[in-house]
């Protein structure tokens, strides 16, 4: 990707503000990279084959794609298939956001355990090791990706809200008078019900500031009351969920989960492969 202001210009109205660009790498067009590249200072131009030093560079680099790496469970090494460009305000805001892939377990051309033509499946279908490639600021608000598999090997790309911007939240709302919880659902228990969803709540709360139906907020200071906050939370998840919830006390794990702020992200993709 080049750095120069012309092209920062040219890319402007390619990639408008607020975009996110999805694109295909063209494999005639990284072979005509290669030759390219070896054609510097090439003095045997009316005669190619007399260029040893070209002929050997190229004949190792055409191995080395071709042929199957065992650390890798048989694949080839990981080339660039496809990417995104991103331009958004939300890496300005956010310079370390996060940016994960998810690939399918298996993938729908899988290459010869033999390096040769036939159609016998590596033994290790594994997805790559390095699911990122590239991961490249272009300008404070410009971003690029590169990756080894394209759709649908290449199932979701997801852009996370870095973990250090996370942060506590007591309510929904909060006025003169008024203070808004939600409760989140939680459970003590090995596992959760199967009916059980991401975000599931118990419904809101109204406080007012003369302390109904608990003092939890000190409106004067502006301050929460971690221990009446804490214990109105525990007897609010056992309300007839017992078998759900069975803790009697509170505990400064259950305080963190209620007041955690999820990270926020954007999936795109194919979500039935959560």
């Amino acid at each position: 990707m080049p750095a120069s202001p012309d092209y920062a210009y040219i890319y402007s109205w390619i990639l408008d503000k607020e975009t996110l660009r999805f694109f295909f790498i063209d494999e005639n067009w990284i072979d005509a990279l290669i030759d390219g590249a070896l054609s510097l200072a090439n003095h045997w131009g009316y005669a190619p084959d007399m260029d040893k030093s070209r002929t050997a560079i190229k004949s190792a680099i055409n191995e080395r794609l071709r042929t199957p790496d065992e650390s890798l469970g048989g694949w080839h090494i990981p080339m660039p298939r496809y990417g995104f460009l991103l331009r958004s305000q939300l890496l300005a805001q956010f310079p370390d956001v996060a940016v994960e892939v998810v690939f399918s377990e298996t993938r729908s051309e899988p290459i010869s355990s033999t390096g040769g033509n036939s159609s016998v499946q590596a033994s290790e279908n594994t997805p790559p090791k390095q699911p990122i490639l590239v991961q490249k600021r272009l300008a404070p608000d410009t971003m690029y990706c590169l990756f080894d598999a394209a759709p649908p090997d290449l199932r979701r790309i997801i852009l996370r809200m870095p973990p250090h911007q996370q942060c506590f939240k007591i309510g929904q709302t909060l006025t003169n008078e008024k203070l808004t919880v939600p409760w989140k659902k939680l459970y003590t228990t090995t596992e959760r019900p199967s009916t059980a969803q991401p975000g599931d709540t118990l419904g809101s709360i109204d406080f007012d500031r003369i302390g109904k139906p608990a003092p939890i907020f000190d409106w004067s200071l502006r301050t929460l009351n971690p221990e009446n906050f804490a214990t109105f939370l525990v007897n609010r998840e056992r309300q007839g969920r017992e078998e759900e919830f069975s803790d009697k006390e509170p505990t400064s794990a259950v305080l963190g989960l209620q007041l955690n702020n999820p990270i926020l992200e954007l999936d795109i993709g194919d979500l039935s492969a959560q």
